[in-house]
């Protein structure tokens, strides 16, 4: 697809924009994310085998994967 993007537009990267909240930047960290989520109506992501949970203190909490 990148080549295929490339060789139409002469652009070889592209960026998926749709996890960016209105005045925001890129999500570049993790830290950038949990302030995502504690900031927005977000309630929960999964890095790697790790689901992260919003509590109603808007802390993050870390659970395993169901099945890991």
């Amino acid at each position: 697809m990148l080549a295929a993007f490339k060789a139409k537009t002469g652009f070889g990267v592209l960026c998926n924009t749709s996890l960016n909240a209105k005045g925001r930047g890129f999500i570049n960290r993790t830290s950038d994310l949990v302030r995502l989520v504690q900031d927005t109506d977000i309630d929960s992501f999964i890095i790697g085998d790790r689901f992260y949970i919003k509590n109603s203190r808007r802390s993050i909490c870390v659970e395993d994967q169901p099945g890991k």
